[in-house]
């Protein structure tokens, strides 16, 4: 339902969450005040992106007790800020990892489209995702048949055979402004972590979806 912002030392953290997936992004802006945390509506926050002309549009927010003003351009914006207690989101990122994975983005687009081709709103099963030996194997199966796909990966640490969202894994991804991400897993029913290379301008934690016990067919 909404978003939070947390304001210091000119950064800026915006946090989104729901039951099964948790974004996090960092940019540095201009700013005098003091330190600050507010929740802003979704909705107010789709508007403001439909009237940002492109990337670089300078948008300008000044705080209230109880409301929020944007400015865009000759454009203004006024939303009544959310009150109430936001999810603990800090405590829920893991602070450790048995593997990671560094993977280019685009490859691991394609190749999750590519085995979700059986995945449709009717007829829905989790992708396998299959870490060990520098690849990432990964496969669907539904009632309309199989399918496989790998990508290459530098992996360390332990194997990990875990299950996922088609539509999650993508929704991040494709987000991202990197060639490359660092994946960090803990096993097979903890979040996952995408992060970059290098920083922490973006933080994504998905709840994996647990698998049925089948075998894995190797390819």
């Amino acid at each position: 339902k909404g978003i939070k912002f947390e304001v210091e030392n000119n950064n800026l953290r915006l946090i989104s969450c729901d039951g099964f997936r948790l974004a996090i992004r960092n940019e540095t802006i201009e700013y005098a005040g003091e330190d600050m945390t507010f929740v802003v509506p979704a909705k107010t926050l789709s508007e403001v992106v439909k009237l940002t002309d492109d990337d670089d549009a300078n948008i300008t927010f000044s705080i209230g007790k109880k409301f929020i003003l944007f400015e865009i351009g000759n454009y203004r914006i006024i939303s009544r800020l959310l009150e109430g207690e936001f999810f603990n989101y800090k405590n829920a990122i893991p602070s450790e990892n048995s593997t990671k994975a560094r993977v280019n983005v685009k490859q691991l687009i394609n190749s999750v489209d590519r085995a979700s081709l059986l995945i449709t709103s009717k007829i829905k099963s989790p992708i396998r995702c299959v870490f060990e030996d520098n690849t990432i194997k990964i496969s669907s199966t539904t009632s309309l048949g199989a399918a496989n796909d790998k990508v290459s990966a530098s992996i360390e640490g332990k194997r990990v055979e875990i299950g996922f969202n088609n539509t999650y894994l993508t929704d991040c991804l494709k987000t991202v402004d990197v060639d490359e991400v660092n994946i960090e897993l803990n096993g097979p029913i903890s979040p996952i972590i995408i992060k970059p290379l290098e920083g922490d301008s973006f933080i994504f934690l998905i709840i994996p979806m647990r698998l049925k016990n089948e075998a894995i067919q190797n390819w």
